[in-house]
């Protein structure tokens, strides 16, 4: 068994080992407000309660790249201050818990600056 949770990046010994639930389709721009929200992640992917889950925000110029990651926050929005003068951006969240289980990203928006 632990051969296979070492293959999947999965230490058998490091507690927790279930990713939280993920962020899925609830990215969205504010303009109101100008930036990213999400709904908050509260349960892991087994549906028990999550309660240290932080989330990372990830900027990418091509939709079929991960990018680099943008913010690192405990809430579930944030603002791109750095956001390029120009051009198409591709965003995503991942949501991470504090036993360093990351969930896969949410689904990617796009945002263009005039």
């Amino acid at each position: 068994m632990a051969d296979i949770l070492a293959f999947f990046g999965v230490q058998p010994d490091s507690g927790d080992t279930t990713s939280p639930a993920s962020v899925g389709d609830t990215l969205m721009w504010n303009g109101i407000l100008g930036r990213w929200e999400w709904g908050a992640v509260t349960q892991d992917r087994l549906g028990n309660p999550e309660s240290s889950v932080h989330y990372q925000v990830w900027r990418s110029a091509a939709a079929s790249s991960p990018g680099s990651i943008l913010s690192s926050l405990s809430v579930n929005f944030c603002p791109d201050p750095s956001a390029p003068t120009s051009g198409c951006w591709f965003y995503s969240v991942r949501a991470a818990d504090s036993s360093g289980n990351v969930e896969g990203p949410s689904w990617t928006r796009s945002g263009t600056t005039l």
